[in-house]
């Protein structure tokens, strides 16, 4: 995960994304590479495809503010706005100050208005 992991901050995705695969493909309940696999889809705008990894994550660890909050980011960028601010409230709950889920719940509610 750690190679992933900086092949992501690197920004070389292609490379962090197999290195993810490989690492799930030997260890499929470890719900951070689900995450990861998440976020370089996100940022890679496949966005449909980092909903599933995400869910996996949350269902692996459904108390993990960071999951909870790109779950949220997933449903946003799929327009998905409701199921985003669950997440984002659920991640919300767990800690009042998470900037980025804080954000994503003002979002959501301007594309609603």
């Amino acid at each position: 995960m750690n190679l992933a992991d900086a092949y992501k901050r690197l920004g070389r995705n292609k490379e962090a994304l197999e290195e993810v695969e490989l690492g799930i493909k030997y260890e499929p309940e470890y719900c951070w590479l689900h995450n990861l696999k998440g976020q370089i889809l996100i940022e890679e705008k496949k966005y449909n495809e980092a909903l599933e990894a995400l869910k996996l994550a949350v269902e692996k660890y459904p108390s993990n503010v960071s999951f909870l909050t790109n779950l949220g980011w997933a449903y946003y960028y799929t327009q998905q706005y409701e199921d985003a601010i669950d997440n984002f409230n659920e991640a919300l709950d767990i800690n009042a100050y998470y900037e980025s889920a804080n954000r994503g719940v003002n979002l959501c509610i301007e594309k609603l208005d």
